[in-house]
């Protein structure tokens, strides 16, 4: 999606607050705003779950039915409801970090990887380098979306960054590196340069989808992250109106599309 697609579709956020952990933001999406934005939206969507990387050549070829009918044979799109809840989580929180944080996100563990689409992918799920500062910075997030608010979804995604910024680093930037350098990415140059004095200089984000308006959804980070601290950590509460169907919505295509 495009940026200033993106940040329309999102709107501005209608808290913003500082605490000892770190900063939170909150934005509410209302139904309209989904059924504006369908076909943007679809698209990228479909885009996170497709090998194809030739779509836009075609189109400029002058081929945008075939390209657009390739794109949808070879998506791996889910049906099962809690991977695309997942995946609709990641697919957001991906597009969150490129288009406001400002950071070249990359699909690690691409879902078109997936040789099962309808579970959900093992791993990190928002991996992002801002390679144009010194020394580079590294965005590492989680991202969860279920209907109603539950706190586990922060202490988990709390829990999992721990464990990747503590002990995975490592292996996670080498995997991308390899998965980078196979698709010829220039991405992977940032990534060369990542590590300062044997360590990652990094941003953490935990990204939570939910259809309800908790009170204090981050709460449990001023007990969690007195223990156990995360660098520059950002908490995200989006607020989607209607949550499983817009998601449904989001997976399915529009009626204003090429056929195949």
């Amino acid at each position: 999606m495009q940026r200033d697609i993106f940040k329309a579709w999102l709107g501005e956020p209608f808290r913003e607050a500082k605490h000892n952990w770190g900063e939170e933001l909150r934005y509410y999406i209302d139904g309209s705003r989904i059924d504006k934005f369908h076909t943007p939206l679809h698209a990228t969507i479909r885009e996170h779950h497709n090998p194809l990387k030739y779509k836009d050549e075609l189109k400029d070829c002058g081929f945008p039915k075939t390209a657009h009918t390739l794109e949808k044979r070879y998506s791996m799109l889910p049906t099962h409801h809690e991977t695309r809840m997942g995946n609709f989580a990641e697919v957001i929180g991906t597009e969150y970090g490129k288009h406001i944080l400002g950071y070249k996100t990359t699909l690690v563990l691409p879902k078109h990887l997936n040789p099962n689409p309808e579970q959900s992918m093992k791993g990190v799920d928002i991996l992002g380098i801002q390679d144009d500062l010194h020394p580079p910075l590294l965005l590492l997030g989680e991202a969860k979306c279920y209907k109603g608010f539950d706190v586990r979804a922060v202490r988990d995604s709390h829990k999992h960054i721990v464990s990747l910024w503590k002990q995975d680093i490592h292996k996670l930037v080498m995997f991308t590196k390899m998965l980078l350098r196979q698709e010829k990415n220039r991405e992977e140059v940032g990534l060369d340069r990542l590590f300062f004095g044997g360590q990652a200089d990094c941003r953490t984000l935990i990204f939570v989808i939910n259809e309800d308006h908790p009170r204090n959804p981050f709460e449990v980070l001023d007990e969690l992250c007195q223990e156990l601290p995360l660098p520059r950590l950002l908490a995200i509460h989006l607020q989607i109106e209607n949550l499983v169907s817009a998601v449904n919505t989001a997976f399915e295509n529009s009626e204003n599309e090429y056929d195949d």
